[in-house]
């Protein structure tokens, strides 16, 4: 990918921005979630090795946890901005998956008959909303009957023009006087799936 970026001309290179969110427990000054690693991937519809991941790590052994642009206790949230330099061309949000480190690793994924498809284009030059993409997570029981932490599902909503600022702040300073366009998944022909939703009003990112 970074070689395909660097062969593609600045005024040429696509971003898409947004923010990425996930839930979590406040617990003193910190909120954490569930899982070590939550991610959610994307790809080039077209050119399947063009893809790349959405993704929250907490408990590293390499120092490498994510650090959140905002949290919000009352809400049981953190949430970061981002931008994502990408060559131009037609992109889908499929699937996401939740990751523990401990006893040599463990998780949970969607099984590709029932992964989705959230599409979204990118025209050479251009910056892309696709909004607030948060990952939720749920309780479920063992075979001991022990409470563990679940999967949740994929809520979308759109952005805040406050929320759309701070991600576009992160994206090169050559890019930030360019047109932004509101391509936030799930606004239009969105059919619900067990596995993403769309709240009802639709509420904002932070």
């Amino acid at each position: 990918m970074n070689q395909r970026l660097a062969a593609i001309p600045e005024p040429e290179r696509a971003y898409v921005i947004g923010t990425y969110a996930v839930d979590c427990t406040p617990r003193e000054s910190k909120c954490s979630h569930a899982f070590n690693s939550i991610s959610t991937y994307y790809r080039n519809i077209a050119d399947k090795e063009v893809r790349g991941r959405l993704n929250w790590t907490t408990g590293s052994m390499f120092g490498t946890d994510t650090a959140h642009d905002y949290i919000w206790p009352d809400r049981q949230e953190k949430g970061l901005h981002f931008c994502i330099a990408l060559p131009a061309g037609r992109y889908e949000v499929y699937t996401y998956d939740f990751y523990n480190f401990a006893g040599g690793g463990s998780g949970y994924s969607i099984r590709e008959e029932g992964q989705f498809k959230l599409p979204f284009t990118l025209a050479a030059g251009e910056v892309v909303n696709i909004g607030k993409l948060h990952i939720t997570t749920s309780t479920g029981r063992n075979f001991f009957g022990m409470t563990l932490p679940a999967p949740g599902v994929l809520l979308l909503s759109k952005s805040t023009p406050e929320a759309s600022a701070e991600a576009l702040g992160k994206c090169p300073p050559s890019t930030r006087s360019r047109a932004v366009r509101d391509a936030s998944l799930g606004s239009t022909d969105f059919t619900p799936t067990p596995f993403v939703r769309v709240p009802a009003g639709r509420p904002q990112s932070p």
